[in-house]
């Protein structure tokens, strides 16, 4: 059984460890103002807070995309290189291209045309806030 100084010992060199472990992951993660609110004592108050992923929003433009266009697409790509994170209204923008079928149950290309989809996503709920089908 370990005795009373032996314990005390034990207890502050293991929450020393774990301080120094939280501050030097602060530290590395290059997130400056996270380490001054910690120290402070005072919240650090995010403007825009990013919860999703520019995959995740996708999804969303998809959905929107099967109630905005009234008959089946095909050929559905998205624009990875001009697909990007807007900081300043904190939302992705997403460019996808595809393929409207004119004529329900045929596939021929006489009856079909394409179309580019910007669709801009909140990074934060992940819901459309803004929607464009421009024809080819």
């Amino acid at each position: 059984m370990l005795s009373l100084t032996e314990s005390l010992t034990v207890l502050g060199a293991s929450s020393t460890v774990v301080a120094v472990s939280v501050v030097g992951t602060l530290y590395f993660s290059n997130d400056s103002t996270s380490i001054d609110s910690l120290l402070s004592g005072k919240p650090e108050h995010n403007e825009f807070r990013v919860a999703y992923d520019i995959s995740d929003s996708f999804f969303p433009c998809r959905d929107h995309i099967a109630k905005a266009l009234p008959y089946k697409v095909r050929n559905v790509s998205v624009d990875s290189l001009s697909s990007r994170y807007e900081a300043s209204d904190n939302t992705y923008l997403v460019f996808i291209d595809l393929e409207v079928m004119d004529r329900p149950g045929t596939f021929l290309t006489k009856y079909s045309y394409g179309a580019h989809i910007s669709c801009r996503v909140s990074a934060s709920n992940n819901k459309v806030t803004s929607f464009r089908v421009r024809r080819a």
